[in-house]
């Protein structure tokens, strides 16, 4: 309020809405950097799959074996 009366402006580094949003920022990086960590460290094992792949992905889908049904 001060130096807007006086007319001077506030250098960014005196706003504190300035360092709320370098400290969101740096918890938001954090997160992440946390989770491609936790990905890493306890990764699921692979799927056996056979057959024809493109990019580690089936390229057909398997029908599930018939089950017999009671009447």
């Amino acid at each position: 309020m001060h130096s807007e009366r006086c007319g001077k402006e506030q250098p960014w580094y005196r706003a504190p809405v300035a360092w709320l949003g370098i400290a969101v920022f740096m918890a938001l990086l954090a997160g992440c950097i946390a989770v491609i960590v936790m990905a890493d460290l306890y990764a699921d094992e692979a799927l056996p799959v056979a057959g024809e792949r493109v990019l580690k992905m089936p390229t057909s889908h398997r029908m599930p074996a018939a089950t017999p049904t009671n009447q």
